[in-house]
């Protein structure tokens, strides 16, 4: 998987609370995750990575229109979010984790992330396995 071979640890999760578990004890620098999932969405689990992991750098993606309106009024409430439109080039995610080393200059030091979370893609529970939507498959499809 392209980001494990430039020295990234890759951990998944398939949901808003999945990753609320695992967090803490993964202490990830950045996560890219999808508005809309099943249970807790990503702009929540935004707000919550912000409040208890406030080093954690987070890429919501979405290519539903509806996610607009809940950015929009998070960001109303105070809070920052980057987001990124599906369909998008698998690089444009790349970019954004150069932009999370959590020492040095991003633009010198590309591997500088060692801790990634992806959440899956997908709304439908138990879908994750079978479409392009997985994390695992995700990151599969960056390599090419």
């Amino acid at each position: 998987m392209i980001l494990e071979t430039r020295g990234h640890f890759v951990r998944t999760a398939y949901s808003g609370e999945e990753a609320v578990a695992i967090a803490p004890s993964f202490q990830p620098h950045a996560v890219v995750s999808d508005v809309f999932m099943y249970g807790m969405n990503g702009v929540d689990l935004a707000i919550w990575l912000a409040e208890h992991l406030p080093d954690c750098k987070v890429l919501l993606v979405s290519g539903n229109a509806g996610a607009v309106p809940m950015v929009e009024d998070s960001i109303r409430r105070g809070h920052a979010h980057t987001i990124l439109t599906k369909p998008f080039d698998p690089q444009k995610i790349l970019d954004f984790l150069a932009t999370c080393a959590p020492h040095g200059d991003p633009q010198n030091d590309r591997t500088a992330i060692s801790r990634i979370f992806l959440l899956s893609f997908c709304t439908t529970p138990g879908a994750h396995r079978q479409t392009l939507s997985s994390p695992r498959l995700w990151k599969t499809h960056l390599n090419h």
